[in-house]
Protein backbone atom coordinates (compact mmCIF):
# COMPACT_ATOMS: atom_id res chain seq x y z
CA UNK A 1 0.00 0.00 0.00
CA UNK A 2 2.92 2.39 0.82
CA UNK A 3 5.92 2.96 -1.32
CA UNK A 4 7.89 -0.03 0.60
CA UNK A 5 7.24 -3.20 -0.68
CA UNK A 6 9.57 -5.19 1.90
CA UNK A 7 7.34 -6.08 5.12
CA UNK A 8 8.67 -7.46 8.00
CA UNK A 9 6.32 -10.08 8.75
CA UNK A 10 8.16 -10.96 11.93
CA UNK A 11 6.75 -8.42 13.49
CA UNK A 12 3.41 -9.92 13.68
CA UNK A 13 1.93 -13.02 15.83
CA UNK A 14 2.48 -16.29 13.87
CA UNK A 15 -0.81 -17.08 11.46
CA UNK A 16 -1.87 -20.01 14.08
CA UNK A 17 -2.03 -17.52 17.17
CA UNK A 18 -3.52 -15.06 15.11
CA UNK A 19 -6.62 -16.94 13.64
CA UNK A 20 -6.93 -18.75 17.05
CA UNK A 21 -7.14 -14.70 18.80
CA UNK A 22 -9.65 -14.08 16.09
CA UNK A 23 -11.55 -17.15 16.73
CA UNK A 24 -11.73 -16.74 20.72
CA UNK A 25 -13.33 -13.03 19.68
CA UNK A 26 -15.39 -13.87 17.81
CA UNK A 27 -16.47 -16.88 20.57
CA UNK A 28 -16.28 -14.74 23.11
CA UNK A 29 -18.83 -12.27 21.76
CA UNK A 30 -21.13 -15.31 20.51
CA UNK A 31 -21.53 -16.12 24.43
CA UNK A 32 -22.01 -12.63 25.63
CA UNK A 33 -24.99 -12.34 23.45
CA UNK A 34 -26.49 -15.09 24.38
CA UNK A 35 -25.86 -14.84 27.62
CA UNK A 36 -27.71 -11.21 27.48
CA UNK A 37 -30.39 -12.85 25.29
CA UNK A 38 -31.50 -15.43 28.37
CA UNK A 39 -31.12 -12.64 31.02
CA UNK A 40 -33.49 -10.83 29.41
CA UNK A 41 -35.93 -13.42 28.90
CA UNK A 42 -38.02 -13.80 32.15
CA UNK A 43 -39.56 -17.18 32.92
CA UNK A 44 -37.96 -19.22 29.95
CA UNK A 45 -36.36 -22.08 30.90
CA UNK A 46 -33.18 -23.06 28.16
CA UNK A 47 -31.45 -26.17 27.93
CA UNK A 48 -27.98 -24.93 26.49
CA UNK A 49 -24.70 -26.27 26.92
CA UNK A 50 -22.16 -24.10 27.83
CA UNK A 51 -19.51 -25.79 27.27
CA UNK A 52 -20.03 -28.47 24.28
CA UNK A 53 -17.62 -29.45 21.92
CA UNK A 54 -19.47 -29.45 18.34
CA UNK A 55 -17.73 -31.71 15.62
CA UNK A 56 -17.35 -29.86 12.63
CA UNK A 57 -17.93 -32.11 9.48
CA UNK A 58 -17.12 -29.58 6.85
CA UNK A 59 -14.30 -28.43 4.58
CA UNK A 60 -11.04 -27.04 6.62
CA UNK A 61 -9.92 -23.72 5.82
CA UNK A 62 -6.70 -24.17 5.38
CA UNK A 63 -5.48 -21.34 3.50
CA UNK A 64 -5.98 -17.53 2.82
CA UNK A 65 -5.40 -16.26 -0.85
CA UNK A 66 -4.55 -12.75 -1.25
CA UNK A 67 -7.36 -10.21 -2.32
CA UNK A 68 -6.91 -6.68 -2.61
CA UNK A 69 -8.43 -3.37 -1.04
CA UNK A 70 -11.02 -3.33 -4.21
CA UNK A 71 -12.15 -6.69 -3.46
CA UNK A 72 -12.60 -6.15 0.58
CA UNK A 73 -14.12 -2.98 -0.22
CA UNK A 74 -16.82 -4.44 -2.26
CA UNK A 75 -17.43 -7.05 0.06
CA UNK A 76 -18.28 -4.35 2.78
CA UNK A 77 -20.20 -2.32 0.68
CA UNK A 78 -22.54 -5.36 -0.37
CA UNK A 79 -22.83 -6.12 2.89
CA UNK A 80 -26.40 -5.32 5.04
CA UNK A 81 -26.08 -3.04 8.01
CA UNK A 82 -26.81 -4.86 11.02
CA UNK A 83 -25.87 -4.34 14.54
CA UNK A 84 -27.12 -4.96 18.42
CA UNK A 85 -26.73 -2.92 21.46
CA UNK A 86 -23.37 -4.89 22.35
CA UNK A 87 -21.68 -3.61 19.55
CA UNK A 88 -19.48 -1.21 21.00
CA UNK A 89 -19.33 0.35 16.72
CA UNK A 90 -22.46 -0.12 15.45
CA UNK A 91 -23.16 -0.61 11.45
Amino acid sequence: MGSNSNVNLSQFPPAELLADKFSNYFMRKATIIKNKIISDTPNTHYNISRDVDILFNGNMLEMFGPTSEVEVKEIIIKSPNKSSDLDPLPT
